[in-house]
């Protein structure tokens, strides 16, 4: 409810931000809001956290897709990597304004970061199709999420199939889940592993994948730099 509350109480402000901004990406406003958080009337983390999610909460209410590379979901997770502290039970605001770091200090370092990880292309490295005559959950899979029509629970489930992803600059790859849902439609689940053999290794145990039925994309145009998802 907290998160909410500060996304909507920032939603009049953004609306007219978008009105203004509408070509630019989410990386670019974000970048130009930690260099000149004055201009947006921020002054705090607090403040550019409520941004942050009052720029997500209008573009919803709008309508507008968000459909950013890399998605910004990942910036926690990234966060800990590059800066070796923290977890992803944190925020990112909180990885980023560490200990007794002062406000302005920490904008300025989160322009920097955000500069950083928005430089991250994914290309897709190589895919499975799932074939439930060979595949099948081995109960390890434990992922859950909430819906309008309420929690739902994938344990059970088989996705439509495994790609790996590796994005410029991360010295490891993605495990991306495709489920198609029939009640809400397509649903992705991702996690980060730091080699490949790693990944492999957990669509076995998950979803009884060898590594052999892994399909390279080297070569090939998916290997190619991703700008519109998966």
């Amino acid at each position: 409810m907290a998160v909410i509350e500060i996304a909507t109480a920032s939603y009049p402000v953004i609306y007219g931000r978008l009105r203004a901004m509408h070509r630019h990406t989410l990386y670019e406003i974000l970048v130009h809001v930690g260099q000149r958080p004055d201009v947006y009337n921020i002054a705090t983390m607090g403040e550019l956290r409520s941004f942050v999610d009052g720029y997500q909460l209008a573009k919803h209410l709008l309508d507008t897709p968000i459909d950013e590379v890399p998605p910004l979901r990942q910036f926690t997770e990234w966060l800990v990597r590059q800066l070796g502290r923290g977890d992803t039970s944190s925020g990112w605001w909180q990885l980023i304004q560490w200990k007794d770091t002062d406000d302005q200090t920490a904008i300025a370092e989160f322009s920097r970061l955000i500069s950083l990880f928005a430089q991250r292309i994914p290309s897709r490295i190589a895919h499975v199709e799932i074939d439930d005559t060979k595949h099948s959950p081995t109960g390890e899979f434990r992922v859950s999420y909430g819906s309008d029509s309420g929690m739902i629970d994938l344990s059970s489930h088989l996705p439509t199939c495994l790609r790996l992803i590796k994005y410029e600059t991360d010295p490891g790859v993605y495990l991306e889940y495709h489920f198609e849902v029939d009640v809400d439609g397509p649903f992705l689940h991702e996690q980060y592993f730091d080699t490949n053999a790693e990944a492999y290794n957990e669509g076995l145990r998950d979803f009884r994948v060898t590594e052999s039925e892994w399909e390279i994309d080297s070569d090939s145009d998916t290997n190619k730099p991703m700008r519109d998802g998966p």
